[in-house]
């Protein structure tokens, strides 16, 4: 490497990975290792605190200054960075469950470069005694693995079990980044959670399924189709969305499964199942632009807003019917695709202020035994 002439109040360094990777900057005279450690982290995308800066045989500590290691033979400071789980490690075993969280976030960042290492840590974190950690470790654990990993899968797939209900749909999350399309082993496993006690459970298994089944999957359309005699509309809901998106286009059963709900008493039911028509169902097809149409004298508001909303896209180019919906459908100040998404939009953040409760009332309980303890 050629010296670099620098200023006197600035100092060159050049990192060095074990890979022979190299990553060069000027910084102040003041700076020390710790802003190589920021400067590596946002290029390498290895958090500081994985981070090991060496300089011959000596571990860098991160107050030390860079200019310190600057000589009138030397202008330029060569250091060696090493990717290290060290402290993580030690925050992961700590007694409180913040600096425990505080390290499965430090791995969610660092991602695959963590190794076998990082997949073993989080999986150890899996079996945690607090619910609050086991959700966080099921977060990390696809950020750390790669798509497909068999092992993993079935750590993964035990938490399905667990007496935590937003332990379980977390599970579900996770093994939906985790797996490749078609796994027959995920969607076994998801297919039994439609069964599960709880309606977020069954909800969630089926947004899963929709997105782990591949195009045409029988048995997964079939399970979606069980679920349309569920009590609770999230669930039936959700069961038409996986079935749009598993479904082939112009396939006539789940076609007219979609028109049959369209007599379902829950409004939201409804709009899903047009939504559904729309991604299925192939333009002019007449059974599925009647049922449509006869949703525009719907008792409920959003009901006909969706009918006006979707019917254009049912419809030939140059079929009145269309026309006249995509006319009516102007006329709205609200669409029912906004209020679709607006309802959305209130669903989740019930979701996410009931999980904040849950988590906030538990994870006091266990920090105060832990620090009783």
């Amino acid at each position: 490497m050629v010296a670099v002439a620098t200023p006197a109040d600035s100092v060159h360094a050049v990192a060095h990975k074990v890979t022979g990777e190299s990553l060069e900057c000027t910084f102040p005279a003041d700076s020390k290792i710790s802003d190589i450690k920021l400067h590596i982290a946002t290029t390498w995308k290895v958090p500081p605190a994985c981070q090991k800066i060496i300089l011959g045989l000596r571990i860098l500590g991160d107050m030390e200054l860079l200019s310190a290691y600057c000589t009138n033979h030397s202008p330029v400071v060569h250091v060696t960075m090493l990717v290290s789980l060290d402290g993580v490690m030690y925050d992961l075993e700590h007694h409180f469950l913040e600096r425990r969280l505080a390290g499965l976030k430090v791995l969610e960042d660092l991602g695959v470069q963590g190794g076998e290492a990082a997949i073993a840590a989080v999986t150890l974190q899996l079996s945690n005694i607090h619910s609050g950690i086991r959700r966080a470790a099921l977060q990390t654990m696809p950020k750390v693995v790669t798509q497909g990993d068999q092992s993993v899968i079935k750590a993964l797939s035990a938490l399905l079990a667990d007496d935590v209900v937003d332990v379980r749909c977390t599970a579900l999350q996770a093994l939906a980044e985790v797996a490749q399309p078609g796994d027959d082993l995920v969607l076994h496993e998801v297919c039994m959670c439609l069964q599960d006690a709880e309606f977020s459970v069954r909800s969630m298994a089926l947004e899963v399924l929709g997105q782990v089944a591949v195009k045409g999957d029988t048995e997964a359309l079939e399970a979606a189709r069980a679920c349309f005699a569920d009590k609770h509309p999230t669930v039936r809901r959700n069961a038409l969305k996986a079935m749009a998106a598993v479904a082939e286009p112009g396939d006539r059963r789940t076609i007219d499964t979609a028109i049959q709900m369209l007599k379902n008493q829950s409004s939201s039911v409804k709009c899903s199942a047009m939504d559904a028509l729309v991604k299925i169902a192939v333009r002019g097809d007449e059974s599925a632009v009647q049922a449509v149409c006869s949703c525009l004298n719907d008792a409920h508001q959003s009901v006909r807003f969706m009918a006006a909303r979707v019917l254009p896209k049912l419809t030939d180019a140059d079929d009145p019917r269309g026309r006249a919906a995509a006319t009516l459908a102007m006329q709205k100040k609200e669409t029912a695709e906004e209020t679709a998404a607006r309802l959305a939009e209130l669903e989740a953040k019930y979701y996410k202020t009931m999980t904040k409760i849950s988590e906030r009332v538990t994870n006091s309980a266990v920090i105060n035994w832990m620090n009783e303890t």
